[in-house]
Parts: C-alpha cells; sequence; structure tokens
C-alpha cells in the first residue's frame, strides 16, 4: 500500500521569526498543517507528517545556546499536546521536528514520533553539531550524545529514525529496513544515500528536504500552506 508523506517546512531561516514564536503559535501551525495533510491521506493506511530539526527548539538572537531548550514548564504540556493530536489522527506517524533539552546544563537534541495517540518513537543525537556552541561550548553547557537511532515497526513497515549528522557518521540502517527518516538542518542528502542504497529515504530537512526510493528522487505531488507554512507532499511505493 502507498505511504502518504508530508514534509512541514517550518524552519527559522525558511520562516521568519519562526524561533520567536511561542510553543502555543507553533503548535496551532503544527495543528493545522496536520489536519490539511490527513485529507490528502487513505485513513485506512500509514501516512507519516514531519517537520526539521529544532523545529521546537529557540535560536540564537543573544541567547545563551545556538538552539535554545524547550522550557522545562513546557516539556509536559508539549507531551500531552503532541499526544492529544496524535490519537485525533492516528495512522498518521507524526514526527515534528525535533526539540532541545537541558538538565544541569547538559544539552540533548530529541526527535520524538508520535502514533496512535502514543510516543513510538524517542531518539536523542549521537553526533552533535552546534547544539552548545561553534566552534566552542558557551556557558558551561555540555552536549549530552543520545541513542544515535531506532528502528519501529508500524503497520507491518520499519522505520529507522536519525538526526543530522547520525545519517551520515552514525549507524548505518539495516537494508532490511523499510525507510530511513533523517530529521536534519543542513544535512547532505547525497551523503545518506550511500548509505543506505535499497532503503526508501526521507530527508525532512528545510534546506535540502527529498524523498528518495531505489529510483532516485521523488517529486512532490501536492504542496498546501497553513499560517504562512508550506507543507510538501509525496507518496513512496
Amino acid at each position: 500500500m502507498p505511504i502518504r508523506i508530508g514534509f512541514w517546512n517550518c524552519n527559522l531561516g525558511v520562516n521568519p521569526y519562526w524561533e520567536e514564536r511561542p510553543l502555543t503559535a507553533k503548535f496551532a501551525a503544527l495543528k493545522q498543517a496536520v489536519a490539511q495533510f490527513s485529507l490528502r491521506c487513505n485513513p485506512g493506511s500509514l501516512s507519516i507528517f514531519t517537520a526539521p530539526e529544532y523545529a521546537f527548539a529557540a535560536k540564537g538572537k543573544g541567547r545563551p545556546l545556538p538552539a535554545e531548550p524547550l522550557p522545562v514548564a513546557l516539556v509536559s504540556q508539549y507531551f500531552t499536546a503532541m499526544e492529544k493530536l496524535s490519537a485525533t489522527y492516528p495512522r498518521i506517524l507524526i514526527v515534528p521536528g525535533s526539540l532541545v533539552v537541558e538538565t544541569d546544563k547538559k544539552v540533548q537534541n530529541r526527535v520524538i514520533g508520535y502514533f496512535g495517540g502514543e510516543s513510538e518513537i524517542f531518539v536523542g543525537k549521537q553526533h552533535g553539531v552546534g547544539e552548545v556552541g561553534v566552534p566552542v561550548p558557551v556557558g558551561g553547557y555540555t552536549f549530552q550524545p543520545g541513542n544515535g537511532g531506532q528502528v519501529v515497526t508500524l503497520n507491518g513497515v520499519s522505520i529507522f529514525t536519525q538526526i543530522c549528522r547520525d545519517a551520515t557518521q552514525g549507524t548505518t540502517p539495516d537494508p532490511t529496513v523499510d525507510i530511513h527518516l533523517t530529521i536534519g538542518q543542513g544535512v547532505g542528502v547525497e551523503a545518506i544515500v550511500k548509505k543506505r542504497p535499497n532503503v526508501a529515504l526521507i530527508v525532512a530537512d528545510a534546506f535540502n528536504y527529498a524523498v528518495v526510493d531505489e529510483n532516485g528522487p521523488i517529486d512532490s505531488d501536492a504542496t498546501d500552506e497553513t499560517l504562512g507554512v508550506k507543507t510538501y507532499c509525496y507518496t513512496v511505493g
């Protein structure tokens, strides 16, 4: 059965002042985008909706870190809202980019994927690139490496998820995996393809977004726009 893919291109560079929007505004935009995407999906089949790295992190502008962590008080609010949205669209795997979290000045970049109202994907970036400062960490912060990738099987489809640099320097996906999902910010598509020649690839990167199968790149077949953010739609399989 074909799988519908939606890439929600919210991004610090593409959408002006995205990093300054409060969490509630970002979530309102996400909610509308998922609702619009759902109209293009087969209700009984798996679909995937995803977004770039740092979609739910602030960025720069005099803040102590290049990618500002989500305030602790809002983390539980974020999880609850995402699970509720996922329950509304139970056949859509929602992977809303990454968020940055911090505990005792240890910073981790995380991707969480929601399906059927629950978190099914939990990935922590292993190879940090600028989360705590470039080239030298600032303010006593340190990057905390995560698990580097995770495989889940949903509706009989196996999906391997990684974050940005981990896809080019980290674990190579098992060739039997159906889909390799990379959440990135400036990651090279060609470098990932070389590591997974027989796996369908989704690169959710604001500047290098792509969907590729064994025959090469797949063109977007539809584009939607909600609250100034575009969603590019594809079909795999």
